[in-house]
């Protein structure tokens, strides 16, 4: 059954891409979709394509790392640690050379909280936000994530469910906000309704519309009669 449920969802999942990649590339947001498949793979056991996706994913946006969760849904957690280690390899071999062989600044960069954000009702904006800060957003992400990933590892749900809390929490305690950061959140719960309007047939099959021949015929008017 649950083998049944893992092969739909990966249709639904290809399906769901397919009609969003093109808007998505144009945008740059198909990095979203780093965190689905690769909580569809870890699930149906290819731990290895899993962790490669996400540590492949950290060379284009940093924020890549914390897909890391997804591995939880492994079978088993040796194949969860597995993906994990794969997933370090990439991304010490992407980031090993800058730091050997040329200049690696990227932990020098500072921020400052934006007008606008969740976070700037709480801190006054134009407030550094530093290294340390950004550690500790990901340390709220990754442990909302792995929570629902844990305790939804059963439900086919957890393919997206795990990714959309980890999001949510990462953007409201982001000190920048911009357009496209919201595309991520709406691309996983796309995903989502794509699932759950799968299981509908299923779980309420009294809601099924029933055919034309099923309903009751309407008795024919009687023929007017004419004068």
């Amino acid at each position: 059954m649950r083998v049944g449920r893992l092969v739909a969802a990966r249709r639904v999942l290809a399906v769901a891409i397919v009609l969003l990649v093109v808007a998505l590339v144009a945008t740059g947001a198909w990095l979203w979709f780093r965190y689905t498949p690769a909580a569809n793979w870890i699930s149906e056991t290819h731990r290895i394509a899993a962790g490669a996706l996400i540590g492949l994913s950290v060379g284009i946006e940093i924020w890549g790392v914390l897909g890391a969760i997804v591995l939880l849904l492994a079978p088993r957690l040796k194949r969860a640690f597995v993906g994990g280690l794969v997933e370090t390899g990439v991304v010490v071999a992407m980031l090993a050379p800058f730091a050997l062989a040329g200049s690696f600044r990227m932990f020098d960069h500072r921020w400052r909280v934006a007008t606008g954000t969740i976070l700037g009702l709480v801190i006054e904006p134009g407030t550094h936000f530093d290294w340390k800060l950004r550690l500790l957003q990901s340390a709220l992400a990754l442990a909302v994530g792995a929570a629902i990933a844990t305790g939804l590892r059963r439900s086919v749900h957890a393919l997206w469910l795990a990714p959309l809390g980890l999001v949510i929490v990462r953007l409201v305690f982001d000190p920048l906000s911009f357009g496209w950061y919201f595309l991520e959140p709406e691309a996983l719960v796309l995903v989502g309704a794509a699932l759950v309007l799968k299981e509908l047939p299923t779980r309420f099959p009294q809601a099924r519309f029933r055919s034309i021949a099923d309903q009751p015929r309407r008795e024919a008017d009687p023929p007017l009669l004419r004068p």
